[in-house]
C-alpha cells in the first residue's frame, strides 16, 4: 500500500508549480512556500502521532486517506492559495502518518529479526512509488481528459485515495489488537 500512497499522492507535489501557472494563482515562490507547508504538516503529524493513532485506532490508515483524497479534492476544486496552503499543510501530515503507522504495525506484527527488512522494503516501496507517478500522471489523463495532465493526476489521486481508504475499512490493514 505505501507504493500507492506514494505513486498518486507524488504527483500533488511534482506538478504543483504546472498547476499554480496554469491557475494564474500564484508564483514559483508561492510554491515553494506551500511544498514548505506539506514538509510542516507531516512535521507536526508525527509529533502528535500517538494520540492520533490512539484515538483512530483500526481506522488510521483508511480515515487518514480520506483526509488526503478531501485534501485533493479541494486542491483541484477550490484553486487558491488558502486553499493550497491548508491542502498541502494536510496532506503532507496524512501522508506522514502514512508511512509511520506502516512502519509502525510492521514494528509491532513483524519478529525482531525480520524488522529492518520489512522496514527496508516498505520504504523501497516508497521511491518505487515515486518512479511510477509519472505514469500515474500519464495514465490519469489518459483516462479523465481534464484540462491538464496535472489536473487530471490530481482527480486520480483523489479517486484512488477514496479506493484505498474503502481497501483499509474493509480488508483491516491494522495489527489484530487495534481490532479489539
Amino acid at each position: 500500500m505505501m507504493f500507492l500512497t506514494t505513486g498518486v499522492l507524488y504527483p500533488l507535489l511534482s506538478g504543483l508549480s504546472t498547476y499554480v501557472a496554469a491557475k494564474n494563482i500564484g508564483t514559483p515562490a508561492l510554491v515553494g512556500s506551500v511544498l514548505s507547508a506539506y514538509t510542516l504538516g507531516g512535521v507536526v503529524a508525527n509529533v502528535i502521532l500517538g494520540p492520533i493513532m490512539g484515538a483512530l485506532k483500526k481506522n488510521t490508515i483508511g480515515v487518514t486517506c480520506l483526509v488526503i483524497a478531501a485534501c485533493t479534492a479541494g486542491v483541484l476544486f477550490i484553486p487558491s492559495v488558502p486553499v493550497l496552503f491548508a491542502a498541502c499543510f494536510v496532506a503532507g501530515a496524512g501522508f506522514g502518518i502514512l508511512l509511520s503507522a506502516f512502519l509502525i504495525y510492521n514494528g509491532r506484527v513483524s519478529h525482531p529479526s525480520v524488522m529492518a527488512l520489512g522496514s527496508t522494503i516498505i520504504l523501497a516501496m516508497l521511491q518505487l512509488g515515486v518512479f511510477i507517478s509519472t505514469f500515474f500522471i500519464t495514465f490519469c489523463h489518459a483516462i479523465f481528459h481534464r484540462a491538464s495532465d496535472v489536473e487530471s493526476s490530481y482527480f486520480g489521486c483523489m479517486i484512488a485515495y477514496v479506493v484505498m481508504a474503502v481497501i483499509a475499512f474493509v480488508l483491516h490493514v491494522a495489527p489484530e489488537e487495534d481490532y479489539q
